[in-house]
This record gives C-alpha cells, sequence and structure tokens, in this order.
C-alpha cells in the first residue's frame, strides 16, 4: 500500500465487502488516505474518474483506486 501512496494514490472507493475488509480498514486507518463507500462498483469508478479529472487543490491530477471483487461475476 506504500507503493501506491508513493505513486500519488490518495483516494479510494468501493463497496463494503467481507472481501475487502482487510484492504478498507487498512485505507481507514491510515489519516493520509481517503475512503468513499460507494453503493455499487459503478458508481466507484466514475467517482475516481472524477478524482482524476478534478484534481487535488494544489492544481495537479488526483490519483485514486476502485476498489472491487469478484466472487462469481455472471454466476447465478
Amino acid at each position: 500500500m506504500s507503493s501506491a501512496r508513493a505513486r500519488g494514490f490518495g483516494w479510494y472507493a468501493g463497496v463494503p465487502c467481507s472481501y475487502l475488509t482487510p484492504f478498507i480498514n487498512y485505507v481507514l486507518e491510515d489519516s493520509s488516505l481517503r475512503y468513499v463507500s460507494m453503493a455499487n462498483e459503478g458508481d466507484a469508478v466514475a467517482f475516481i474518474a472524477g478524482v482524476a479529472l478534478g484534481g487535488t487543490a494544489q492544481g495537479s491530477h488526483g490519483r485514486g483506486i476502485a476498489m472491487m471483487q469478484n466472487s462469481g461475476l455472471g454466476m447465478r
């Protein structure tokens, strides 16, 4: 995770999920990172795209990670 922070990834968005709990907790425990809980994965991707397009208050490009997992995509 520190390698992601070193590359400027400070925003994380995703859907709360038991598979991602350790990853989400790591982000929540680090005050230099921001996590936004979303309703679905599409919202997470859209939010992170907005972070990249909107940039930061310092005028640089924002960087973020959309967290998602696959426990049977398309399986019913």
